[in-house]
């Protein structure tokens, strides 16, 4: 079912501090939707007005063709899954997954038949009788997870839910909750900042920036075909070069760039440009093919020579860093053979970068937040600002 949970026009202020800005967002019966962004965006704020936590300034949430805006936390069709798991640390596992229907005084048969079922599912039945204390974090978020959809809600919302544990469990839990998912059926709102548990976990992303959404799409989409330099510096790694458009191919699908210190550059027309428009091209590392010996120019292939700055051996690839004119761009190389005989690339090295114009994508200038979390991720941002309260 399209359309199953509807943002209509969300907004949310907390003092002077606008954290969600007039905000539209469809989300499609059973899929597994991320909200993704960086600290303050605002989409904690949003899941939290989702459950009922916190009410919007403005707008309206329709869930299964419900506006469920006025309806208290209580009595809304949603379960939360927080980042600190918030089990009840007194009672065993089984007494915390039976909890909601304990108090919906569901019958105790029924009660017995669901937690058993649940327990099987997350393959925790041999935890049972264990309070939280007695589990690793892995187990405790089974826990709280297997709680939250015991009383088959229609959406489950996870905040940030993998956040607390290391990078092989976390990437554990990843294919844990994709199978979960699967099994249960329940659509699934997942925020998270980690831009690799986003593409791994998700049907749709919606990209948060500002308290506004930059983009909205499949991972794919999102990654090949971002619509904002913000969406292209924050998923995954990126080159940027800035020049105009210096002519139009015959047929109109390309474009050939003008960039200082480099030669003419040509890139794919993904939107309708016009000589002299100034653009910034991005080229995804990973795209971009070296060689130490010269490259010939091929059909559509741009060549650029430079010299290698800096290089990052990371075991099942290099990255390389290699300054061109006034450009600094990185090239990931992936090993896909045994390289330990090879003559290695070093240091001021000459190297040459190819890439294909169908591998490079422009986007207009960015906006003024969007150089400011490029230059320096971690700073706060004026109307990015997500206070103690919303989160």
């Amino acid at each position: 079912m399209k359309d199953f949970l509807v943002f209509e026009g969300i907004s949310k202020s907390f003092g002077d501090i606008s954290v969600v800005n007039d905000l539209n967002l469809t989300v499609n019966q059973g899929e597994v939707f991320s909200l993704l962004g960086p600290s303050g965006c605002g989409k904690t704020t949003l899941l939290r007005i989702c459950a009922g936590l916190e009410n919007p300034d403005r707008g309206r949430i329709i869930l299964n063709g419900r506006d469920i805006t006025a309806l208290p936390a209580t009595k809304r069709p949603v379960n939360t899954v927080f980042q600190n798991y918030a089990l009840f640390p007194h009672m065993t596992i089984r007494k915390n997954i039976a909890f909601s229907l304990t108090v919906s005084r569901t019958d105790k048969r029924t009660i017995e038949r669901e937690v058993d079922r649940v327990l099987d599912l997350f393959q925790i039945t041999d935890q049972a009788d264990k309070i939280p204390a007695e589990l690793s974090g892995g187990q405790k978020q089974r826990v709280a997870i297997a709680r939250a959809i015991i009383n088959k809600p229609l959406l489950l919302l996870l905040d940030e839910p993998l956040a607390a544990l290391d990078l092989k469990l976390r990437q554990k839990m990843l294919i844990e909750l994709d199978n979960i998912h699967d099994e249960v059926g329940i659509t699934f709102l997942y925020v998270t900042h980690d831009q690799g548990e986003a593409m791994s976990l998700s049907d749709h992303i919606a990209v948060m920036n500002g308290g506004k959404i930059e983009q909205t799409g499949t991972p794919v989409q999102i990654y090949e075909s971002p619509k904002s330099s913000f969406t292209a510096a924050f998923i995954g790694d990126t080159n940027f070069l800035e020049g105009t458009v210096k002519s139009q191919s015959e047929d109109g699908k390309y474009s050939t760039l003008e960039i200082n210190g480099l030669p003419d550059i040509l890139c794919y027309n993904d939107q309708p440009r016009q000589e002299k428009d100034l653009v910034y091209l991005s080229v995804r590392p990973e795209k971009i093919r070296i060689s130490r010996n010269g490259i010939t120019p091929e059909s559509g292939a741009n060549v650029v020579q430079g010299i290698v700055e800096d290089l990052v051996y990371l075991g099942h690839q290099t990255k390389y860093w290699v300054r061109c004119g006034e450009w600094l761009l990185m090239a990931a190389v992936s090993h896909t053979h045994f390289m330990e005989d090879e003559k290695t690339v070093a240091k001021e090295d000459p190297l040459w970068l190819s890439w294909h114009g169908d591998d490079g994508f422009m986007l207009h200038k960015y906006r003024e937040i969007d150089e400011a979390m490029l230059t320096n991720p971690d700073i706060e941002v004026e109307n990015d600002v997500e206070p103690e309260a919303g989160t």
